[in-house]
This record gives structure tokens, C-alpha cells and sequence, in this order.
């Protein structure tokens, strides 16, 4: 059992390789758990910002999480180092995915109505990746 969050837990992302488990939760939290130990890093822990959605890359290099500022941190697993900051969302991150072939694609969805396709390529936090896709509710468009 994995004990730690005092908030409900919102969402669960396995690493690749399946020795890894990261948790986002309402308390603001975001935890990398290792499942063989059983024991926890607390990567973000400010509930303005917020893990709520969590997401490991397929290659389990990086993990991505978003919260109520609609920006998407990633943070890099072995060094524990944020590494790059991604924004164009206006509300709440509530899902995050990456392609499962294309590996540095990401897809975020968000409370302001709007999905956005990411071309990730995580460096460092002077990264800006490029929105390849953005999706709009209102006027149903992909540009």
C-alpha cells in the first residue's frame, strides 16, 4: 500500500521499464513512488501549482504534470531536475498523453476548453516547445 497523499488521487502514469509509479493528486502533490522498494520522492509540492495530471514518456526519461496554473512542468527522472515549462493553456491541466509512437509528442486537454498537441523535446528550461496542434470546443477547429 502507498501511503502519502492527503489529497484524493486524481491520476497514475507507470514508467516504461514498470519500476515506477508517479501519483498527482488534489493535495497538490506530485509523488514518484519506486514499486520494488516502495519508496517515494515528492517531486512538486505547492497546491497553486499543483501534480495533479501526471504523465511518464514512453521512455520514462521524463515526467510531465500539470495543475490549476495550466502550465505543464516536466521534470527530468534521474536527476529530479525540472527541466522545461510548457504554456499556452488558460485554466486547469485535466489530462495529459504522449503518442505512443511518436515519443516526443504530447497531448494536453485543460479547462479553458482546448487540447494541444506539444512537440517535446525537453533540453532545458529554455526549451520552448512548439504547439503543433490546438483544438477548440467553441469553433471546432485543429490549426
Amino acid at each position: 500500500m502507498f501511503q502519502g497523499h492527503i489529497g484524493g488521487v486524481l491520476s497514475l502514469s507507470v514508467s516504461g521499464d514498470g519500476k515506477l509509479l508517479a501519483s498527482g493528486s488534489t493535495d497538490g502533490v506530485a509523488f514518484i513512488w519506486d514499486l520494488f522498494v516502495g519508496t517515494k520522492i515528492t517531486l512538486m509540492k505547492d497546491e497553486k501549482k499543483g501534480g495533479k495530471i501526471v504523465c511518464f514518456s514512453p521512455d520514462g526519461k521524463f515526467l510531465v504534470f500539470g495543475g490549476d496554473d495550466g502550465i505543464i512542468r516536466t521534470w527530468h527522472v534521474k536527476s529530479l531536475n525540472e527541466c522545461l515549462l510548457m504554456q499556452g493553456h488558460t485554466a486547469s491541466i485535466n489530462a495529459l498523453a504522449f503518442s505512443p509512437t511518436r515519443h516526443q509528442q504530447l497531448i494536453s486537454a485543460s479547462m479553458d476548453l482546448t487540447m494541444r498537441g506539444w512537440q517535446f523535446k525537453a533540453r532545458d528550461k529554455t526549451d520552448h516547445p512548439e504547439t503543433i496542434i490546438h483544438y477548440h470546443r467553441n469553433n471546432n477547429n485543429i490549426f
